[in-house]
């Protein structure tokens, strides 16, 4: 197990340490408790960091921040949305379908041109 140093928590804003205990010092989607080593991640601890349940409205806003370990946020990044459980909700950037593969893309754009036939015109 690697050492990460988990920040105090003096060095969070007033929303991050609110965040930081809503959910018990865990990870709302997975529950991993902060410090702990994730079995996910060759048992490297656990740090939450803040996630926005929405990337768009970004920012410090208590309602709008979940706790999520670290390496669900940084996977994530700002492509998806997420519920109050930290459960992906919807697609929030374009991300997904460039990292996508072939097929997925082709699928993707005759969904969506079926679902806005006049905005190719």
């Amino acid at each position: 197990m690697r050492d990460v140093k988990i920040p105090k928590a003096g060095k969070y804003s007033e929303s991050q340490k609110a965040m930081r205990t809503s959910f018990g010092g865990r990870c709302a989607a997975y529950g991993t408790r902060e410090g702990q080593p994730d079995p996910r991640y060759r048992g490297d601890p656990v740090v939450l960091q803040p996630g926005h349940k929405n990337p768009a409205k970004a920012g410090d806003e208590r309602a709008n921040i979940v706790p999520q370990r670290q390496f669900r946020n940084r996977g994530y990044k700002d492509d998806f949305t997420f519920d109050d459980r930290g459960r992906v909700r919807a697609i929030a950037g374009i991300g997904p379908a460039r990292r996508a593969t072939r097929d997925a893309r082709r699928r993707v754009y005759e969904r969506l041109k079926r679902r806005f036939p006049n905005a190719a015109k």
